[in-house]
């Protein structure tokens, strides 16, 4: 069986995919939801969120598990509950149990996504870091990208429990994959030829990872944004809701070429610091200028080409601070930090909306997240220079 790292990248990206083709499945029947449980759009949202909620408690412990029991085993465990929230919503007969389903699938996916950041980096920490974790967060993407394709069809077809059902099935192939293909990488990848050491974060360990964190919770939060109140600032500026949708869902699109393209880019010119703050600042200067300008093409080009640019290099950071026996528990709290400033600085954007009355407001909050990030790089940059200073 093939031990290549590329390989071993393959699998855990297919594996991967079933995550955002989970996720997006209540977006995607949501009117067959409304009509099946009798419930509002409020409680649509309830359902959506309930997938990312736990990472914001499961995230820590997820890392510190697979410690404990193996990656790979957390790993498959994860998936199980994934495939299983799936098949309960896909049977549920009221709101309540499809509550339960989406939990036990969002429990399974938050856990999932900490340990299988942490199994590719062991693979990858020495070379091509970059470049292959570039490639391996666009399989979100891609998972949500195959549902718009293939679940509302589904749903039309057949009946909206058919998408969460086949959800299940490939959460289950998913779990198939990767016990049978996945292997853990050789000692010396991981360290685990050295002396053993305790997984415990230093003091040092723990204000840089907390730094990358803040870092990747506030690049997301701002790509939200964009895609939150783009759309309805482009209504507001007189376009129709589906010209607004797909004017918005190119930066999306383009995207996936330039998030796995952007870290192969950085790793052979080995400038990730000017990706990160080129990417950073352009990203922000756009948003900022949207409101002002014509409904037009080129910004969700460049938002999309540009600003996607810098997302693997932002995953690799803890590559570059963590010890082998630290990743764990080291992934779990930069985790924590990304669910928890997904969850809460939303927020943020429905109150600027309220406030002003206008879509611009959040766009422009949108965009100051993206320079908020460029000192935060500073100070972490900056903090790792003292700490190889101390260490030499």
């Amino acid at each position: 069986m093939p031990q290549n790292r590329w390989f071993m990248l393959l699998v855990l990206f297919l594996v991967r995919v079933s995550m955002g083709f989970q996720f997006q499945s209540v977006a995607s029947v949501a009117p067959s939801l409304v009509d099946a449980f009798g419930i509002d759009y409020a409680r649509i949202g309830t359902l959506i969120g309930l997938y990312m909620l736990p990472g914001v408690a499961l995230a820590l412990p997820g890392g510190l598990l697979g410690v404990r029991f193996g990656d790979k085993r957390v790993t498959l465990a994860a998936l199980a509950l994934m495939a299983t929230g799936g098949a309960i919503l896909g049977l549920s007969d009221s709101y309540t149990l499809a509550v339960l389903g989406r939990l036990l699938s969002g429990i399974g996916g938050a856990v999932f996504s900490v340990v299988m950041t942490k199994m590719l980096t062991d693979w990858f920490a020495r070379r091509e870091i970059v470049a292959a974790l570039g490639i391996f967060i666009n399989s979100w993407p891609v998972g949500i990208g195959l549902a718009l394709l293939t679940q509302g069809r589904l749903a039309t077809a057949y009946s909206w429990p058919v998408v969460f059902l086949v959800t299940a099935v490939l959460c289950a192939i998913s779990l198939l994959l990767l016990a049978l293909f996945y292997r853990d990488p050789p000692a010396t990848a991981v360290g685990r030829d050295r002396p053993a050491e305790s997984p415990r974060l230093t003091r040092e360990e723990l204000s840089l990872i907390c730094l990358a964190g803040v870092i990747w919770a506030l690049y997301n939060v701002g790509y939200l944004f964009t895609f939150s109140f783009a759309p309805l600032l482009l209504q507001q500026q007189g376009l129709s809701v589906v010209e607004a949708g797909s004017l918005s869902s190119l930066t999306m699109w383009l995207s996936m070429i330039s998030v796995p393209l952007g870290g192969v880019l950085a790793q052979r010119l080995r400038v990730p610091n000017l990706f990160m703050l080129v990417g950073f600042v352009l990203t922000g200067a756009t948003l900022l200028a949207l409101p002002y300008l014509r409904p037009s093409i080129w910004p969700f080009v460049a938002l999309g080409l540009i600003g996607g640019a810098p997302a693997g290099i932002i995953m690799s950071l803890p590559a570059e601070i963590l010890r082998a026996a630290s990743r764990g528990p080291g992934m779990g709290v930069f985790y924590t930090l990304f669910y928890g400033g997904m969850a809460a600085l939303p927020v943020l954007g429905g109150w600027a909306q309220d406030l002003a009355g206008s879509a611009a407001a959040p766009v422009r909050l949108g965009a100051s997240m993206f320079f908020v990030i460029c000192g935060v790089l500073l100070v972490f940059r900056l903090m790792q220079r003292r700490l190889v200073a101390v260490m030499a």
